[in-house]
Parts: structure tokens; C-alpha cells; sequence
């Protein structure tokens, strides 16, 4: 009986942080002028999910720095949450895309198994 209240618990943890990021999200600023910009989230070690973000003036140094973030945090299944060109001016959403590509290098990393 205890399991099911902690589950409903972390739902309700779950829900509150998905509309605190979703109100995040839509102020569509961020705090930098560069090209690219991506949120991705990640189970962290004193809270249920974390995010931590990846930018970029180019494609190229956008998707390496992307591969940085998935690559530390490797081990706390991280997710590409939104993907943004011109995330201040006039905002495009690149996400499937981007995450293709990070898909395609993330699958090839070797696994931890404890």
C-alpha cells in the first residue's frame, strides 16, 4: 500500500516539473545569442529529473556539445527534451532532427552494466 502512494507521489513530482519546464520552454529566451540552443534532462542524484542544456553557433559544434552533455550524464538515461535554432529571434524547432543524430552515437556508447 506505501509502494502505490510513493508511485502516485513521484507522478505528481513528475507532472509539477513537466509544466514548470513546459512555462520555461515558452518564454522561447534564452540566455545567450548563439545559433542553437537544446534542453536535455536527466535523473540526478537529490532530485527526481534535472536539466542542463547544450548550444551552439554552429551545427557541428551544437551536435558535439550535445554529445558532451549525453556522454557525462551517460549513466542517468538522458533525453533530448527541445532543440532550437534562433532560439531568440525567430525560433525553429529542430528537435527530431537533432535527435536522430544523437540517437545514432548515444546507441553505439558502451553501456555501464553494475
Amino acid at each position: 500500500m506505501n509502494t502505490n502512494i510513493k508511485e502516485v507521489k513521484l507522478t505528481l513530482e513528475t507532472l509539477i516539473d513537466l509544466e514548470i519546464r513546459s512555462r520555461a520552454m515558452a518564454t522561447k529566451n534564452v540566455y545567450h545569442d548563439l545559433m542553437y540552443h537544446a534542453e536535455i534532462e536527466y535523473l540526478s542524484e537529490d532530485t527526481y529529473l534535472s536539466l542542463t542544456n547544450a548550444v551552439g553557433d554552429t551545427l557541428h559544434g551544437f551536435i558535439i556539445d550535445i554529445q558532451k552533455k549525453f556522454y557525462y550524464y551517460k549513466d542517468r538515461n538522458p533525453q533530448l527534451i527541445v532543440a532550437l535554432k534562433n532560439p531568440n529571434k525567430n525560433p525553429e524547432e529542430i528537435t527530431p532532427r537533432i535527435a536522430l543524430v544523437v540517437k545514432e552515437w548515444f546507441d553505439r556508447l558502451p553501456k555501464y552494466t553494475p
